[in-house]
C-alpha cells in the first residue's frame, strides 16, 4: 500500500510512548498509515504521493485549542483592533479617524483595550468618546470582554435599563461614565451582537477557521452562546460544522439542558460564568481587591441554582464546564461538583473548570480527587504583566503569586488542557507553550514537552477524543502541524515566535506558510 502523503526529514515528536521520536510520517486517506525513519517512510511513496520536507524542524500532532470563542473571534476580526493602544490620546486618535470614515449612523466598534497599557492607567469615559464622535455610536470592548465603554449616542440606542447591575456612575455627579460591567456589559453585548447578520457571521466563521489553521490548530473546543456572546451562533456553527476545514467540538454556554440535548450535543457550559475577570474586578475573591477595598467581585449563580443545574446536566450524561477565575468562584463550582458527584457518582465524567486562575493547593488537590479537568490559558502569563502589573495591582504581590501555578498543578496529578480564550487572548498554542515555559515564577514553569501535552494528548482527553487525536500513531487521524523551527532547541524567549509552516487536517493540507 502506498501513501497519499508523506512527511520526511522531520524531528517528529509523536506524543506517543510507542513512537517517541521518528523522522517521517505516512498518511493514507484521513489517517496515519505509518511512522518511522526516512528510509522506511520513503518506501511508501508512490507516483501519486504528495511529499513534504520538514527540513529537520519539529513535527507534532495538530494542536487542539480547548477554549475558543470561535464565532466571536471571527466577528472581532471585523472590529477596530485596540490591543496595541498605549494611551487615551492614541485611542482618541483612532476613534477620530474611524468617525471621519464612518457613514451617518454607522457604529464604531473596537475591541481589546486595556487601561493598564495606557500611559494614563485609567479607563476612557463617555465624555471623551463624545468628543471624538458626538453623533455616531461608539462601543469599545475591554480586552477581557467583561466590561465595555460607550458614548452618549450608543448609550441612547442600547437603551440599557437604569436599574441593571454594572452601570458605573461618577460619585461626584451621579452621571453615567459610559463604562459597563457585569449584567450591564452582558446586556450591551447582546444588542451589539445582533447588529451582525447571519451572512456576516458565516463569513466570520470561515475567517476564524483560517486563523486557527495558520496557528497549527486542527481542533477547537468552541464555547458559543451565552450572556457575553450570541445564542444564535450555536445553530450557525452547527450548520457550518461540516464545511469548516477544522474539527469543532461545540460547548453550548447555556443552563438550558433541553436545548443542548435537542441539538444532539454532549457538552454544556464553557464560559458559563461563575464569576467575572480580575481586570474588570468582577472575578469573585475570598478577600477584597487590593485596589478596591470591600470589593470581592461577582458570583453569577446562587448555590441552590448552581446545584440544580449541575445535577440535571450531570444526570443527563453531559460533560460540564464553567468559567471560574477567582478563588471564591472556584470554590463555589468545586463544592457544587463535589456535592453532585457524591450524590450521583459517574465514572469518567470529565467535567472541567475553565481558567482556574487564583487558586490554592487544597483546591487543586480536591479537583484531582473529584476528577475535574483544569482548562487553563497559559499565554495569559505572557499577556498580563503580573508582579508589579495588573494582577499585583488587583491582588497584591502575595496573592498574584498564586495565579496559574502550573508546575504545582502537574505535580498534584491534575489533568490540564490548554486553550487561548481567543479572541480575548490571540489564538496560538505556541504562545501558550511559551507562557508555561517562561512562567513569571520560575518554580512554576514547565518543560516544553509537558506544555505541548496541554495542547495535544491532554487536550484530546479533555474532549473524549484521546483514541483518535492528540498523538501521531497508526490509525489516528492525520492531524499534523509542521513548525518552521525546532521547538526544542530555540531559546526559551523565542518559542512564541516560531512560525507554523504547514497544517494538515485529516490528511489534507489546509495551511501552508509558502502559499
Amino acid at each position: 500500500m502506498k501513501a497519499d502523503l508523506v512527511v520526511l526529514q522531520g524531528s517528529v515528536i509523536t506524543m506517543d510512548p510507542s513512537y517517541p521520536k521518528v523522522e517521517g510520517i505516512a498518511v493514507k486517506g484521513e489517517k496515519i498509515l505509518a511512522l518511522g525513519k526516512n528510509e522506511e517512510i520513503s518506501n511508501l511513496i508512490g507516483p501519486e504521493t504528495k511529499v513534504l520536507n520538514a527540513y529537520g524542524n519539529t513535527v507534532l500532532p495538530g494542536f487542539i485549542d480547548c477554549h475558543v470563542h470561535f464565532m466571536q473571534t471571527g466577528i472581532d476580526m471585523q472590529k477596530v483592533d485596540l490591543t496595541n493602544c498605549k494611551s487615551l490620546l492614541q485611542l482618541k486618535t483612532i476613534i477620530d479617524e474611524q468617525t471621519d470614515k464612518a457613514s451617518p449612523g454607522q457604529w464604531i466598534m473596537g475591541t481589546g483595550y486595556d487601561e493598564f497599557s495606557f500611559a494614563e492607567k485609567r479607563l476612557p469615559t463617555r465624555e471623551e468618546l463624545d468628543e471624538s464622535s458626538p453623533n455616531k455610536p461608539v462601543w469599545l470592548s475591554r480586552v477581557d470582554h467583561h466590561s465595555c465603554v460607550v458614548n452618549s449616542s450608543a448609550e441612547k440606542i442600547l437603551n440599557i435599563p437604569r436599574d441593571i447591575e454594572g452601570i458605573e456612575k461618577d460619585p461626584a455627579t451621579g452621571n453615567t461614565t459610559g463604562n459597563l460591567k457585569g449584567d450591564a456589559n452582558s446586556y450591551a453585548r447582546q444588542k451589539i451582537n445582533k447588529l451582525f447578520d447571519k451572512k456576516t457571521r458565516y463569513n466570520a466563521a470561515k475567517k476564524a477557521a483560517e486563523l486557527m489553521l495558520s496557528k497549527g490548530i486542527t481542533t477547537i473546543h468552541a464555547l458559543e452562546g451565552g450572556s457575553l456572546f450570541y445564542d444564535d451562533d450555536v445553530d450557525i456553527l452547527l450548520d457550518l460544522k461540516e464545511e469548516l476545514p477544522i474539527h469543532v467540538s461545540l460547548f453550548y454556554q447555556t443552563t438550558d439542558v433541553k436545548k443542548v440535548l435537542d441539538r444532539g450535543l454532549k457538552r454544556i457550559g464553557g464560559c458559563l460564568l461563575i464569576d467575572g475577570s480580575l481586570g474588570s474586578r468582577t472575578a469573585a475573591l475570598m478577600e477584597s481587591y487590593t485596589d478596591a477595598p470591600g470589593g470581592k467581585g461577582i458570583l453569577y449563580f446562587d448555590d441552590k441554582e448552581l446545584e440544580e443545574f449541575v445535577t440535571e446536566a450531570h444526570r443527563k450524561g453531559l460533560q460540564i464546564t464553567f468559567h471560574a477565575i477567582g478563588d471564591r468562584g472556584i470554590e463555589q463550582v468545586l463544592k457544587t461538583y463535589e456535592k453532585v458527584l457524591k450524590k450521583y457518582p459517574r465514572p469518567d465524567h470529565r467535567h472541567r473548570i475553565e481558567h482556574f486562575c487564583l487558586t490554592a493547593p487544597s483546591q487543586i488537590e480536591r479537583c484531582v480527587k473529584a476528577g475535574i479537568i483544569l482548562s487553563v490559558q497559559p499565554a495569559w502569563v505572557n499577556y498580563e504583566s503580573t508582579l508589579g502589573g495588573m494582577w499585583a495591582s488587583r491582588l497584591g504581590n502575595d496573592r498574584a503569586k498564586r495565579i496559574s501555578p502550573l508546575s504545582s498543578m502537574v505535580l498534584s496529578g491534575a489533568v490540564i488542557c490548554g486553550g487561548s480564550d481567543s479572541p480575548i487572548t490571540p489564538a496560538g498554542p505556541l504562545s501558550g507553550i511559551h507562557g508555561g515555559v517562561n512562567h513569571f515564577q520560575k518554580d512554576e514553569s514547565l518543560s516544553r514537552k509537558i506544555m505541548t501535552s496541554f495542547f495535544t494528548t491532554n487536550a484530546a482527553y479533555a474532549g473524549f477524543e484521546e483514541k483518535i487525536k492528540g498523538r501521531l500513531a497508526p490509525g489516528y487521524l492525520a492531524d499534523i502541524v509542521i513548525l518552521g523551527a525546532d521547538l526544542f532547541s530555540v531559546p526559551d524567549s523565542g518559542i512564541a515566535d516560531i512560525p507554523v509552516a504547514t497544517t494538515i487536517v485529516q490528511g489534507g493540507i489546509k495551511f501552508s506558510l509558502n502559499n
